[in-house]
């Protein structure tokens, strides 16, 4: 009877043991799905931020092309009106020499 009840305490501390391994193993695996989820939103945070980065960088590259495309626009109005002035003071030569 004292062997079996001895058989059994071990039995049940056994038990018991395998029943905190269990507990530990579920614990590590909770653990390491947490760490895999925070370190998944750490990449989904990093691709916003490539992201937004490249957006304000798009937009920086559209404001000089917009304003180099001005520039041209005030070159060639420029140009235009210097190119009338000159006809003008040619002409007004021709005509000047054409009166002496």
């Amino acid at each position: 009877e004292m062997e079996v009840a001895m058989v059994a305490g071990r039995a049940e501390a056994t038990a018991e043991v395998e029943m905190v391994v269990v507990r530990v193993e579920a614990t590590e695996g909770a653990v390491m799905e947490a760490a895999r989820v925070e370190a998944t939103a750490e990449v989904e945070m990093e691709v916003a931020m490539v992201e937004a980065t490249a957006e304000v960088e798009m937009e920086a590259v559209r404001g000089e092309a917009t304003a180099e495309a001005t520039a041209a626009e005030e070159m060639g109005a420029a140009t235009a009106v210097a190119t009338e002035v000159v006809e003008k003071a040619v002409a007004t030569v021709a005509a000047a020499m054409a009166a002496m």
